[in-house]
């Protein structure tokens, strides 16, 4: 991929991700310390995207997974008739860049939603200490079973749930997400537009922000612009059902 001229790189620094305190989220929760002073060691090579800018296309070699430090990433694919279609959405603690290990090359695009801190991790070099770590081999195939479980539970809410359903479980979602990395569960803001999350979850826009509208008459939630304020969080997990619950208990691994 060719370098943006926006495109900020950090200096390199040693230890620099014993200094993060997204570490423990990307690269290994619960393992020993040391497990975790053996992850620290690979080479991780920190840049700052802007708004907008590309982190890595659809069909480029593979050869980093990307960990994110701050703000937001989309991964998209464009379908033949031109459309996107949004994949997923990748928060502080994510890991990006799993899909393209089979193939080689990515299998979706992705770029930032808002200013956005990654890490590149050199593939090669996990694999090699996954080699030479039980460990950290198990924490790899626990965050790898635990995007599979995810996308199926995803695939299950957009296969068997109405608009309401599908809103519900996002939002619960990122509540969860924000829970489990020592955020706020009950206010946040949305990085992504109304048009990513009605692409995400296979809906009209007019759809999305109609619901929206609804939830926050009925004070379940309460809506200013992108900053979502759950009110009546037992109601929302009520509509959200039995698979986003499922899917918390995945993203909880990591």
């Amino acid at each position: 991929m060719s370098r943006d001229s926006h495109e900020v790189q950090f200096p390199r620094q040693s230890g620099q991700c014993q200094r993060c305190d997204r570490s423990g989220y990307c690269l290994g929760q619960g393992l020993s310390r040391n497990a975790i002073h053996k992850l620290l060691n690979i080479s991780a090579s920190p840049r700052l995207l802007k708004r907008g800018q590309e982190l890595f296309s659809e069909g480029a070699p593979f050869n980093h997974l990307y960990a994110v430090r701050s703000g937001a990433v989309k991964t998209f694919k464009i379908t033949p008739d031109g459309e996107e279609q949004v994949i997923d959405f990748h928060l502080p603690g994510d890991l990006i860049g799993f899909n393209a290990i089979a193939r080689g090359c990515y299998t979706a695009s992705a770029i930032a939603l808002d200013t956005t801190s990654v890490c590149a991790i050199r593939f090669e070099d996990l694999t090699s200490l996954c080699m030479r770590s039980a460990l950290v081999q198990e924490a790899m195939f626990k965050r790898l079973s635990a995007l599979m479980t995810r996308e199926e539970s995803f695939l299950v809410t957009i296969g068997t749930k109405n608009a309401t359903q599908r809103l519900a479980s996002f939002l619960v979602t990122l509540s969860n997400y924000f829970t489990n990395h020592g955020y706020s569960p009950n206010s946040f803001t949305l990085p992504m537009s109304r048009t990513d999350i009605a692409n995400y979850l296979s809906l009209a826009v007019e759809t999305v922000s109609r619901t929206l509208t609804r939830l926050q008459r009925e004070t379940i939630i309460d809506v200013q612009r992108n900053a979502v304020e759950i009110r009546d969080r037992e109601r929302l997990c009520a509509l959200a059902g039995n698979a986003v619950n499922e899917q918390f208990t995945a993203d909880a691994i990591h």
